[in-house]
């Protein structure tokens, strides 16, 4: 997969109020291969509009956390996740959003298989910063995930992450799990 700094955005106008958006790959000279790797239709804010009521009513905004099988402290990230049953739905955002849909749940009699669209790390805070004025419901998820992602120390590679980073990061996932346990 190509790095984020070796992507090329290219931005192709269909009409005043459409845009489109391909990543290319280019060669290793700079030049553009041609090649497209990832199309998606840039969003309308008629899109954002439309993607925070999806999100209030089907999503899920949190600071996830994820353990390693090599005994490393776990890593943390934001997730962005929107669960549904009608997958033009979720094509719909990936094809603006990007991200990538996975099936969810298990195909039962007289129940429909489940799929989910996610997005997360630094490209779900871009989206959440886009929906969150027009949240009504998951306004405080929003709010911590985007503090989050401003108060993290972005880190890679050994040592790891000290001791004051790993707790504020899971002081982030617990607030995270206590908005979003059910019922509230």
């Amino acid at each position: 997969s190509l790095t984020t700094a070796r992507r090329m955005l290219i931005f192709s106008r269909k009409s005043s109020s459409d845009c489109a958006v391909s990543l290319t790959s280019p060669r290793r000279d700079g030049e553009n291969t041609g090649r497209v790797i990832e199309a998606m239709t840039y969003p309308s804010h008629d899109d954002v509009l439309y993607l925070a009521g999806i999100i209030d009513g089907e999503g899920s905004i949190s600071v996830a956390r994820s353990h390693s099988n090599r005994g490393q402290s776990p890593s943390y990230r934001v997730r962005l996740l929107v669960s549904n049953t009608y997958t033009p739905l979720l094509e719909w955002i990936r094809d603006r959003w990007g991200g990538y849909i996975w099936p969810w749940g298990e195909s039962r009699a007289g129940r429909k298989l489940g799929f989910c669209w996610e997005i997360d790390s630094d490209a779900a805070g871009q989206i959440i910063a886009r929906v969150r004025p027009y949240l009504q419901v998951k306004t405080r998820q929003a709010w911590l995930a985007l503090e989050y992602l401003a108060q993290r120390t972005v880190h890679f590679g050994p040592p790891g992450l000290s001791q004051e980073e790993l707790a504020l990061r899971e002081g982030f996932h617990l607030a995270s799990k206590h908005l979003n346990r059910r019922g509230i």
